[in-house]
């Protein structure tokens, strides 16, 4: 018999080690090997094996196995390696092959199972399974999720003041552009810093959040007097003639606009 008589499916037949031999009716028999064989077709189950010489056969069987994956290997990386906190994995570009164990191969590029981490920074790893087996993609960067630009998206609802006027910041907004490819609308938490209520002309005032900054310009006019008022009577309101008037007591408000 040959040496190989189980096979896994897809493998092809391996007459090594068979030998043939021929009777003849004379008593007399030799081995040959110009015979042909047939009946193999590498399926999973019992496969018979005919063997022809001078129009004479024999036979016999050989199992065939299903194939089994034994192995599973990035053999292409994914696009992306480098995510910000909280993202999903995307495994597009990332290429998978599956190796059997009849010796053959294929490439896949979906289909598989992942599991992973991103919930805070550092290096990770992605655990891949498909069929049964397990392969790491490791050296995952995940970056902390920060801001990384601002800007004005609404102005405040005042931008004019006069001298001695506090900042008004009531209807503006701010947008937020985080790395992790995010925006978000903000109605307050930053800090302010460049106005002087009491410098007259426009100001740049500077907005910070998150490490970031944007500018926004204000004017301050000088404020002007609008009407004085006697808010304290001097103490002396009656006099002898010829007696000089005493404003002491006297107390003069002025009124601003």
């Amino acid at each position: 018999m040959p040496n190989k008589l189980v096979y896994v499916e897809e493998t092809p037949f391996d007459p090594a080690g068979m030998v043939v031999t021929a009777h003849y009716d004379n008593g007399t028999s030799e081995p040959v090997d110009t015979y042909s064989i047939s009946g193999y077709a590498a399926t999973v189950g019992t496969n018979t094996i005919t063997v022809t010489y001078g129009g004479k056969t024999a036979q016999f069987t050989v199992t065939v196995e299903e194939k089994q994956l034994a192995e599973i290997a990035i053999t292409k990386v994914p696009d992306t390696l480098h995510y910000v906190e909280g993202m999903t994995f995307d495994p597009a570009g990332m290429e998978l092959t599956l190796y059997y164990n009849n010796g053959t191969s294929e490439i896949i590029t979906s289909g598989w199972e992942v599991e992973y981490d991103f919930g805070e920074p550092g290096i990770k790893t992605v655990n891949i399974y498909y069929g049964g087996k397990t392969v790491e993609l490791a050296g995952i960067t995940v970056d902390a999720r920060c801001v990384t630009k601002i800007g004005i998206l609404n102005p405040a609802d005042k931008l004019e003041y006069i001298e001695g006027q506090p900042l008004d910041l009531l209807g503006m907004t701010i947008r937020a552009e985080y790395n992790d490819g995010s925006e978000e609308v903000l109605t307050g938490g930053w800090q302010i810093v460049g106005f002087d209520p009491n410098v007259i002309g426009q100001q740049e005032v500077t907005v910070h959040f998150g490490g970031q900054k944007t500018v926004f310009t204000v004017t301050v006019r000088a404020k002007s007097l609008v009407a004085i008022e006697v808010t304290h009577m001097p103490n002396k309101l009656v006099y002898v003639e010829e007696t000089p008037f005493d404003p002491a007591g006297m107390v003069v408000t002025a009124h601003y606009d």
